[in-house]
C-alpha cells in the first residue's frame, strides 16, 4: 500500500505538521498546515494547543490555546485565554477540503503582517483548495478571506 487514507469529519479544522522526520522530537520547529474540512453548511471549527512538550510549565499559563473558525469564506483565528507561551510556530499552508470552486485568491489580514494577497491552487478532482505560505505566526490572530 503506497498511501494510508485519512478521513476528516466535516466541520473540523485540524492542525498538522506534515514534514517527514526520523523522530517526532525533530518536528519541534516545523511549521503547521491547517486542514479545514467543510461541513454541509460550508463551515468548520477547531482548537489548537501548544506548549513546550517537556515541562509542567502549562500550570503557570505557559501555553497557547487557539480557536479556528471558517464561515462564509473567512478563516479566522483567536486566542482563547490569557495564557502566554513564546513560540516560533507558524502556518505554512491551509488546505480547505470540500472547497467551493471559483476562488481566485485569498487575502490574509493580521496585526503583524498587515494585509497580504496569497497564492491559491484548486484541485478539482479532490475538491480542495490549497493556500500556500500564509507565513503567519500562530500567536498572531488572523483572518484569511477567500475571494
Amino acid at each position: 500500500m503506497d498511501k494510508v487514507p485519512v478521513y476528516y469529519r466535516g466541520g473540523s479544522i485540524i492542525p498538522r505538521k506534515d514534514r517527514p522526520r526520523r523522530a517526532s522530537t525533530l518536528t519541534h520547529d516545523d511549521p503547521f498546515t491547517l486542514y479545514v474540512a467543510l461541513d454541509d453548511n460550508k463551515s468548520a471549527k477547531g482548537t489548537f494547543y501548544i506548549d513546550d512538550n517537556e515541562s509542567y510549565d502549562y500550570k503557570n499559563n505557559l501555553y497557547i490555546y487557539i480557536k479556528f473558525t471558517y464561515k462564509d469564506g473567512v478563516l479566522s483565528s483567536s486566542l482563547i485565554d490569557d495564557a502566554r507561551f513564546s513560540t516560533s510556530a507558524w502556518i505554512e499552508r491551509v488546505v480547505i477540503i470540500n472547497a467551493p470552486s471559483g476562488i481566485k485568491h485569498a487575502t490574509l489580514k493580521s496585526k503583524k503582517l498587515g494585509t497580504t494577497k496569497l497564492q491559491t491552487t484548486y484541485d478539482g478532482e479532490n475538491r480542495s483548495l490549497t493556500i500556500r505560505k500564509p507565513g503567519v505566526s500562530v500567536m498572531d490572530p488572523f483572518t484569511i478571506t477567500l475571494q
